[in-house]
């Protein structure tokens, strides 16, 4: 039998992830994501029951170079993370000025990412450039 001590755990870097993020840095930034993970956005272009889902890290890949070539600011605040999973708050700043509110939800497991969930607010008028 194996104990906790035995076992290698790989925590989550929520730090350096964070850093990635905000930086658009998308080799880090990708890097934080397992192969089969899923990425679930919900906002008001489209249907609750029909959200932009993104899955496996190739798809990811290419949604943060869209991200990134979309001459966007991020942040990120508010954060709670645990062992399994975290949440914080992100402020996007379009290249206009506008900005769109969104509550992130990671899943985590052996430090890589298995599943993001966005929920994002904006008022139409705003975050259409």
């Amino acid at each position: 039998m194996t104990t906790v001590s035995e076992q290698t755990v790989q925590l989550f870097n929520f730090e350096g992830f964070k850093r990635a993020f905000v930086e658009l840095d998308l080799e880090a930034w990708l890097a934080y994501y397992a192969e089969d993970a899923e990425w679930i956005e919900y906002n008001h272009l489209r249907s609750l029951d029909d959200p932009q889902r993104t899955v496996g890290k190739a798809a990811i890949s290419k949604h943060l170079q869209m991200i990134k070539d979309s001459q966007l600011t991020l942040s990120i605040q508010d954060e709670l993370v645990g062992p399994e999973r975290a949440a914080f708050c992100v402020w996007v700043v379009l290249s206009s000025g506008k900005r769109i509110i969104e509550h992130t939800f990671i899943r985590y497991k052996q430090g890589l990412i298995t599943r993001m969930v966005d929920m994002n607010y904006s008022r139409q008028a705003d975050a259409m450039p």
